[in-house]
């Protein structure tokens, strides 16, 4: 396990371990691994009880038994110097004795630099494994979850959660593995043996050494105060910064930009000081607690005067010995309740967002789909409404209708006529507050959607492509996949059909360019097609696109509806495009909640008095202009 360079510089190879941030494949044992593992899968299993810090001990019982026993070899080798020390200066000894203790003595030196060695080694892993644990688990809650309130989780509390509140979880784990560990082990091991030979001046020394907590108790409670209002700002201004990054032109147009630097100077001001009062109040903390481990050696040495001990010196320097151990992790509880106080803080956004409802709390129990190769034919909507929390009207009221999988369908309707809320029911990203919604299926058998079996045979049945594109900050061609692992021959294909060929062949990494935060290094003609190349990427049979060439041209346009239509075996497209709503064969008109009109929809052009046409006459289907 270990080289030379633990013999040759323990101390360097400790340090080096610990500012780790990575531990090479090799290093990782089995409960590592098998986190490591569970990223790749689509619903792995996880302990996830609803208690952080039981949950990772749960996780990782075998580390950090490992760990624990680490800490007792490095108290018991202090312990037993203490025992030879005093031996060796018995003036009984033999030659062959203090020889003998000599080479003892020098024997539990190099073991306690092998031990230290190897404790780095367990606490290099101890950081990758509390930021394993808690990106998994953050990985499988946002798969899991079900509709996500804004209002509790916007996108910088979610950026927060992954980046600084990991670390802080990192930081405290570490400190507790470097010093409470150590601090209570050495309470219970050598703080009998203090009072053994000091009697009353020991146990008065060791209960000195506890004096700073108190403080430490109450600047916790501040710092966990301040904690909470700092992750609040955070959340806030990586919002605010992710939205003028993503609007930067339309900004610029507006005239904005002095507005946004206002908004963004006043959270940064509120940031600073926060966290200046809460650095101020570390300091203080941290300036008692670094001189406070004096107190007890004085306390010690004063009540051996003062209570006229008759101990021999030996033992006072013992105990001496002793007592600087304890007061050495002694002097960094305060730091620790400091540590917790914000990583708690932590924990407690961290828990908020485990406790939130998983899309899999509102499905119905297996209904028995059979395993047989039947095919989604239709979806039966029967009197189904849905109305958004806090909402005056729903947005779908008692609808009734049959969609057929095999026809390309389009769907058009004023701002607010519940179009997206529709596509979502379709999608089963909504759930029906009132009525049901069925799948009917080849061999002839109807089941309700929100069935366990159902849902996951038809989210794997459809593709959907939101109005807004999906960008990560990664390559173009993993943006397209979604994986690192990809079918190259697939990509391109589906990169050819959205027509981004020419766009990739201007790029300085072709396929591989990383088109930044949000996207925001293509245009939003480029960002449709990506999302569109995705939907194509996925084969799925049935597509449920959401006004997907409203940023493109209409020559391009053009080519893009020829891939749709030689591409899956059907598709439900929202759009305001005259051209694209010709196309299919069936046009649905969604008017507040409800089905207006349905047919074909050259039928519907060729009547004035259709509701069709009302829309077109009301400016609110483009029709085909040259761009």
């Amino acid at each position: 396990m270990f080289g030379l360079p633990v013999f040759v510089n323990p101390a360097r190879f400790r340090r080096e371990f610990l500012q780790a941030t990575e531990v090479g494949e090799q290093y990782k044992n089995a409960e590592l691994l098998a986190e490591f593992r569970k990223m790749g899968e689509a619903s792995p299993d996880l302990h996830m009880g609803g208690n952080f810090w039981w949950d990772f001990i749960r996780t990782y019982p075998v580390h950090l038994s490992w760990l624990l026993f680490s800490k007792f070899l490095a108290v018991v080798a202090v312990l037993s110097i203490v025992f030879i020390s005093q031996r060796l200066l018995a003036d009984t000894n033999s030659v062959e004795l203090a020889v003998g203790l000599l080479v003892a003595y020098g024997c539990i030196q190099v073991a306690m630099k092998v031990a230290n060695a190897w404790d780095a080694y367990l606490q290099s892993q101890l950081l990758v494994m509390g930021r394993t644990f808690v990106t998994l688990r953050l990985n499988v809650k946002l798969l899991r979850m079900g509709s996500l309130a804004s209002a509790d989780f916007t996108t910088g509390n979610l950026k927060t959660l992954i980046s600084s509140d990991i670390h802080r979880v990192g930081e405290f784990l570490q400190a507790m593995s470097r010093n409470a560990l150590p601090c209570l082990l050495s309470l219970v091991l050598l703080g009998p043996v203090i009072v053994w030979y000091m009697g009353v001046p020991g146990l008065l020394a060791l209960v000195s050494g506890f004096g700073a907590l108190p403080l430490a108790v109450i600047i916790g409670r501040f710092v966990h105060s301040k904690e909470t209002v700092i992750k609040e700002e955070e959340d806030r201004l990586s919002t605010l910064v992710g939205e003028w990054v993503a609007n930067v032109r339309l900004l610029k147009f507006l005239g904005w930009e002095t507005v946004m630097r206002e908004q963004v100077a006043r959270h940064v001001r509120t940031l600073v000081t926060q966290a200046t009062l809460q650095h101020g109040s570390n300091l203080v903390n941290f300036g008692v607690s670094v001189t406070w481990w004096l107190i007890p050696i004085i306390v010690l040495v004063w009540g051996h005067q003062r209570f006229g001990d008759d101990s021999p010196l030996v033992e006072l320097f013992a105990s001496i010995w002793m007592l600087n151990h304890i007061t050495l992790y002694i002097r960094w509880l305060p730091g620790i309740f400091i540590s917790y106080a914000a990583a708690s803080a932590c924990v407690d956004r961290l828990n908020q967002l485990y406790r939130h409802p998983d899309i899999e709390d509102q499905l119905l129990p297996v209904c028995g789909v059979p395993e047989s190769g039947a095919q989604p034919l239709q979806l039966i909507f029967r009197e189904v409404s849905f109305r958004y929390p806090g909402a005056s009207r729903a947005a779908i009221d008692d609808l009734d209708l049959v969609l057929d999988l095999n026809t390309t369908t389009s769907l058009i309707g004023s701002v607010g006529a519940g179009k997206s809320t529709f596509l979502k029911l379709v999608c089963a990203e909504l759930k029906p507050d009132a009525g049901v919604i069925e799948v009917a299926f080849s061999d002839g058998q109807t089941y309700n959607l929100w069935a366990r079996d159902v849902y996951h045979a038809w989210r794997e049945w459809i593709a959907y492509m939101p109005q807004e594109a999906y960008l990560s900050n990664t390559t173009l061609a993993i943006n397209v996949a979604l994986e690192d692992e990809y079918d190259s021959q697939d990509a391109w294909r589906a990169i050819q059909l959205a027509e981004l060929e020419a766009d990739i062949a201007l790029l300085p990494g072709g396929i591989n360019e990383e088109v930044g935060e949000t996207g925001v290094n293509l245009s939003g003609g480029q960002k449709q097609r990506v999302n569109l190349a995705r939907a194509l990427y996925s084969g799925r049979s049935f597509m449920v696109l959401d006004d997907p060439l409203s940023a493109v041209d209409t020559q391009t346009e053009a080519r893009l509806m020829d891939s749709l239509m030689a591409g899956p075996d059907g598709f439900l497209l929202s759009s305001h495009r005259l051209s694209e709503l010709l196309r299919t064969q069936r046009l649905i008109v969604l008017d507040d909640g409800h089905i207006t009109e349905d047919g074909a929809p050259l039928n519907r052009a060729a009547n004035p008095q259709s509701a069709f046409n009302r829309h077109l006459n009301a400016g609110e289907i483009e029709a085909d202009l040259p761009r």
